[in-house]
């Protein structure tokens, strides 16, 4: 080869490591920026909540503060049997052993609240603790939202915007931490399945989002309504590729399987009591108005930035947090609307969707002022039934407006896909 020939190539791949190295520089700052931001809003938020350790709390609290004395006071065989307190065990077998593990550590900050018939015990280091493991636990959350950020945020601009949509969710700031539950860090394990999933171009990604999915669903069961969507996506998208059918349905159901075993095994001489626990059809599903209004609607919050808060602020029902509440959810509301204006560029809303998101604090007010002054004390439950039916028809308009953008863009891709190949068949008859 001629030495000029020698010295074009030596230039060219010169130049092609040049920008294998920039493209891996460039890539690599994108990650330690989104990990800053990341860093940033986890911090500001953990001090806003800790900021609100001493508000209202529900009797979600000493449902908690039970489990917790129930899982390190009892014998395994009797923590769901026990109901010497009207709070009894009703979330899946990992849940329990989640208060087990944080029972060991209450011990050290009140070693009283596990005390059983300790009903209503609410001590200041009971209250600091069961709130510090909530903020804790956020942790998995943040994690959820730094996966679920690298998976499918395509520029710097749209992961940040992410990162504040959902560590500041102020659905979450009330349900977790004012309320009191431990939903963040359940959502984080959603958000860590779905991004692994959605690596089906990885197969131990995909099977380590099934196994996430699994130990949620033995969290908390009431995510089973997510279990067809992932039904539907991992039959698709992973058991019928390559011609692995049956091989890799056997892998997801031994991981199923596997979980299963380790959440129930321990209980499997009562499962007949776990089972009656979890789904109580003798009393109804839910023992309360508000637990089911509740969850119903709060499934919805991470998909509608909007109604799905307004929805929430009913479980806020002390008259001294009237304030706080529409404060929380204006301010989160107008910074949604401002950050994701900016990202795309064009207003966000039709003029009817505007007037019925204008009307969201009006539903608030109506039921934290209004309707004391206009009924006093009569049909006490007309401002939840109210507030749950506007943000329901907003939640529902939102649902189906997704599967139909979502089915255009579908069709779109396809067509593209289509025309793309009836150009390249002249192409290839001719070479």
């Amino acid at each position: 080869m001629p030495t000029d020939g020698k010295d074009v190539l030596t230039e060219e791949r010169a130049h092609q490591d040049e920008k294998v190295t920039s493209s891996s520089f460039s890539s690599s700052s994108f990650w330690k920026d989104a990990d800053s931001a990341l860093l940033k809003t986890f911090l500001l938020i953990t001090c806003i909540k800790i900021l609100l350790i001493p508000t209202y709390r529900s009797t979600d609290f000493e449902v908690h503060r039970n489990w917790l004395a129930i899982t390190n006071s009892l014998p395994i065989e009797e923590w769901y049997v026990n109901a010497q307190s009207p709070w009894t065990l009703d979330y899946p077998p990992l849940f329990a052993w989640f208060e087990y593990c944080l029972s060991q550590v209450a011990a050290i900050f009140d070693s009283e609240m596990l005390r059983v018939e300790n009903l209503n015990y609410a001590s200041p280091a009971t209250i600091y603790f069961q709130r510090g493991t909530v903020i804790f636990t956020d942790l998995i959350l943040a994690y959820g939202v730094r996966e679920t950020g690298r998976t499918f945020c395509k520029s710097l601009n749209s992961h940040v915007i992410f990162i504040f949509l959902s560590l500041c969710n102020i659905g979450l700031l009330i349900v977790d931490h004012i309320h009191f539950q431990y939903n963040g860090f359940l959502l984080g394990i959603l958000l860590i399945s779905m991004a692994n999933v959605s690596k089906t171009d990885r197969q131990i990604s995909v099977l380590q989002g099934a196994a996430w999915f699994a130990i949620l669903l033995n969290l908390k069961h009431l995510y089973i309504y997510v279990a067809p969507a992932y039904t539907v996506w991992l039959l698709k998208s992973y058991c019928l590729i390559n011609g692995k059918f049956f091989k890799r349905l056997f892998s997801l159901g031994l991981i199923i399987l596997t979980v299963l075993a380790v959440s129930f095994g321990p209980f499997r001489t009562q499962l007949s009591q776990v089972i009656s626990r979890l789904f109580p059809f003798k009393r109804g599903l839910v023992h309360s108005y508000w637990a089911a209004n509740g969850w119903a609607l709060y499934i919805g919050v991470e998909k509608v930035l909007s109604a799905g808060q307004t929805a929430l602020l009913p479980l806020l029902h002390p008259d001294n947090l009237s304030s706080l509440k529409l404060l929380l959810s204006l301010t989160y509301m107008l910074s949604s609307i401002l950050v994701l204006t900016n990202q795309h560029g064009k207003p966000l809303l039709r003029l009817h969707e505007w007037l019925y998101v204008i009307l969201l604090p009006l539903v608030t007010i109506y039921e934290v002022v209004l309707h004391k002054l206009l009924l006093g004390d009569k049909l006490p439950f007309l401002p939840l039934a109210f507030t749950s039916v506007y943000c329901a028809i907003g939640i529902t308009y939102c649902w189906i407006l997704y599967y139909y953008i979502y089915l255009k863009n579908n069709i779109r891709i396809n067509e593209t896909a289509r025309n793309k190949l009836d150009r390249q068949r002249p192409k290839d008859k001719r070479s």
